[in-house]
């Protein structure tokens, strides 16, 4: 029963990252891959911008931005939406989401899974990425914000919902 309790009050005394600590090694980790991850996005950045702003990752005017200014806005807009969040359970979801958005298969896949893994690393997880991770086009209900069932009126990811995705969870 001691060695019990001894674990607990081990965990109460290291929770875990806090929300900024986390975000400041999330973002550190994501600008090591910036160069790999711009180079495998090249011939898919279109498609990818649309699913970031259909799950309210982007804005509008970063998905209509100038081609050779997108891939910079892109990821200037996740890093600044990802400085905001205050839950650890938001910025695992905002982070899980992006990853799901670039996961477009051949390049882009393998420059998100290796993504996943080392961000995986800031929640004590082996990937933020499910194991059978495929496009979000081919199964919407993958998104964490698709497969929410609680959200309320007043909650910013309630819109997120893709019209797929919306359609998938009314017909349930």
């Amino acid at each position: 029963m001691s060695r019990l309790l001894l674990l607990s009050g081990d965990v109460e005394l290291n929770p875990g990252p806090t929300v900024e600590e986390a975000c400041i090694k999330l973002q550190q980790i994501l600008r090591s891959h910036y160069e790999s991850l711009e180079r495998s996005t090249r011939g898919s950045l279109s498609d990818i911008l649309s699913k970031l702003y259909a799950n309210n990752v982007i804005t509008e005017s970063v998905k209509d931005s100038d081609k050779s200014q997108s891939y910079s806005k892109m990821m200037q807009e996740f890093n600044a939406k990802l400085s905001l969040l205050k839950d650890i359970t938001d910025l695992k979801r905002h982070c899980q989401v992006f990853l799901e958005c670039i996961s477009q298969g051949g390049p882009t896949d393998a420059a998100a899974k290796s993504l996943a893994i080392e961000w995986g690393k800031v929640f004590d997880m082996e990937s933020l990425l499910p194991v059978a991770s495929t496009v979000l086009s081919s199964t919407p209900s993958l998104s964490p914000i698709s497969t929410s069932t609680s959200t309320s009126a007043s909650d910013d990811h309630s819109t997120a919902l893709s019209p797929a995705s919306q359609l998938s969870s009314t017909s349930e």
